[in-house]
């Protein structure tokens, strides 16, 4: 699954809980997407994401299941529904469709 990672939690060695969203800037100052686009993503291993401006894909296990979560900025929170559960076994830059032809 591609999207683009936001941290529910900030740790310079790296987070577990993400909320995975279908395009750039979802949820930062903006109403969120629906709930039906918005996945809860718990990694196996903690991630440092460099950039919320890169896009990653995920592999793991993913089911559906609503959750509501606390995505913090920089002047203050919002709950942020998701309808989707992924238990992430593996986090990398997403490549796209570089080099196809």
């Amino acid at each position: 699954m591609a999207g683009y990672l936001l941290p529910l939690d900030f740790d310079p060695a790296g987070t577990t809980e993400f909320l995975l969203v279908p395009y750039f800037g979802a949820c930062i100052h903006e109403p969120p997407p629906p709930p039906n686009q918005v996945i809860y993503l718990k990694s196996s291993t903690p991630f440092a994401a460099t950039s919320l401006f890169e896009g990653v894909m995920i592999t793991g296990t993913m089911r559906v299941q609503s959750e509501k979560k606390d995505l913090s900025f920089v002047d203050g929170s919002s709950e942020v529904a998701s309808g989707y559960l992924l238990e992430g076994e593996s986090i990398e830059p997403y490549q796209g469709d570089e080099g196809e032809e």
